[in-house]
């Protein structure tokens, strides 16, 4: 991890005040950054999970670092990447991708390959030296985050070490439960962390929010995840769900236009506070030590198209949301 955020080779952007995917937002803008020209306007590769070291370890930092991870999707699932950048003060300065790789082993054949990752990676979280990669239908992946190797072209792969998987029965195959976003809930009376895994619903209410016990990895055969708890809700087109002082933050998308943040102080009443939140929303995830919430947006870069497009990291006051949410 040392290595590589010190050979960071991309450079990010300082996040400005006028940034249009966030021109809506409520609250002001209190960290982030925007990628370089080359991946603000990308096509093929879109920006999805977010997770720190905030999630991974219990004091914000690794190893004395404080880090953001940034998944992106490749067109029709053909891969996935992480982005690596160090957090420094209200910013990063430079950045490097990490290719997911999952080892296979054909029966014929004695070596290990290692082939890309094909899955749409909407949530990632980090706890411990491990990383949990959201598999839409089967389940969850597992990443070493300090396990990398690098390729005869330079670039760095972080293989696949373990899964977690539902029973595929065929009527879950059909009905669910989706892994579309998954985020780490660390509670704040210091017991065991668990997983939020939500379901992107297209203009339909009723989307499924899971608990899941934080998985034991492990190698070999995959293991069969059990859920803690469940219920629906009323909003669609999730696009993230956050556990914060026993409250939920979900997070909408409204194509062009912003989307929305809803505040649940108790999951099980009604109405929630409703804030307006930037353009084209995706994960979102809890920096404890600075009681920020940090999101992303994953339109790409367009000239022609400002007022509904950009790709940025941003970060707004935890605090601030859950106190409205209070006196709603």
């Amino acid at each position: 991890m040392e290595e590589l955020l010190d050979g960071a080779d991309r450079r990010a952007r300082p996040l400005a005040a006028s940034e249009p995917p966030l021109a809506a937002l409520e609250l002001p803008v209190l960290a982030g950054f925007g990628w370089d020209a080359e991946d603000a306007a990308d096509h093929r590769w879109y920006p999805q999970g977010i997770t720190t070291s905030h999630d991974a370890m219990p004091d914000g930092l690794w190893r004395g670092r404080e880090i953001v991870l940034v998944s992106w999707a490749l067109d029709n699932h053909a891969g996935v990447r992480v982005s690596f950048a160090e957090l420094e003060a209200a910013g990063v300065r430079r950045y490097r991708h990490v290719l997911l790789g999952e080892p296979v082993r054909l029966p014929w054949e004695r070596r290990v390959r290692l082939r890309p990752v094909r899955v749409h990676a909407g949530g990632i979280a980090w706890s411990g030296p491990y990383l949990w990669v959201a598999d839409t239908i089967r389940g969850l992946r597992t990443f070493a985050v300090d396990q990398m190797l690098e390729l005869a072209n330079g670039d760095l792969v972080m293989p696949q070490v373990g899964a977690q998987r539902l029973r595929l029965l065929p009527a879950l195959v059909a009905r669910g439960p989706r892994f579309s976003f998954v985020s780490l809930d660390r509670p704040a009376d210091a017991g065991p962390p668990t997983l939020l895994a939500g379901e992107y619903r297209d203009q339909r209410p009723g989307s499924r929010i899971v608990r899941w016990p934080l998985p034991e990895p492990g190698a070999g055969e995959p293991r069969p995840l059990t859920a803690i708890e469940a219920f629906t809700t009323p909003r669609s087109n999730l696009q993230a769900v956050l556990g914060i002082d026993r409250g939920l933050l979900l997070a909408s998308s409204a194509g062009r236009d912003p989307g929305e943040l809803a505040v649940y102080r108790d999951p099980a009443c009604e109405p929630a506070t409703v804030h307006r939140w930037a353009v084209g929303p995706e994960d979102l995830t809890h920096l404890r030590g600075r009681d920020l919430v940090m999101s992303l947006t994953e339109r790409p870069h367009d000239p022609g198209d400002r007022a509904a497009c950009g790709r940025v990291v941003f970060a707004v006051s935890a605090g601030a949301l859950l106190d409205r949410g209070a006196r709603a």
